[in-house]
């Protein structure tokens, strides 16, 4: 980055407002969302460390984001879901698993794929391919 583009990212970033988007939370049987991804890779500090983070503009709800509890991650990254994709996500409760245990049961279909080539996310990244 040279120090036309710097100076540029820094008065952007002064001039960016904080986006207030509501939380939304897996806690009843039966919540659903569907809309369009605005924001889908892997975040620190989660409750219990590093979590998949989405942030959807959802049909019904408008923006929205939401922690990916590990049924629903892995689904999202076995369709590869990204940035621009129209998903809808429906929760189905607790289940139980073999060990006594229980699990958060999720179903999600990806309604449309966006036709571009996603990048890595930066987890995945080699250091000479992170773009900074």
């Amino acid at each position: 980055m040279n120090d036309v583009e710097m100076k540029k990212a820094i008065e952007h970033a002064k001039g960016m407002e904080f986006k207030n988007v509501p939380l939304f939370k897996w806690d009843t049987e039966g919540l659903y969302v569907a809309g369009e991804v605005n924001f889908c890779d892997v975040v620190e500090g989660g409750q219990y460390g590093p979590q998949l983070s989405v942030e959807l503009s959802d049909y019904e709800q408008g923006l929205i984001s939401f922690y990916c509890p590990g049924m629903l991650a892995d689904k999202l990254r076995k369709h590869k879901v990204g940035v621009g994709d129209i998903i809808a996500v429906k929760y189905f409760g607790e289940a139980p698993t073999k060990d006594g245990n229980t699990f958060k049961k999720f179903e999600l279909e990806v309604l449309e794929k966006v036709a571009v080539t996603r990048p890595k996310h930066m987890s995945e990244m080699d250091d000479d391919e992170i773009p900074y």
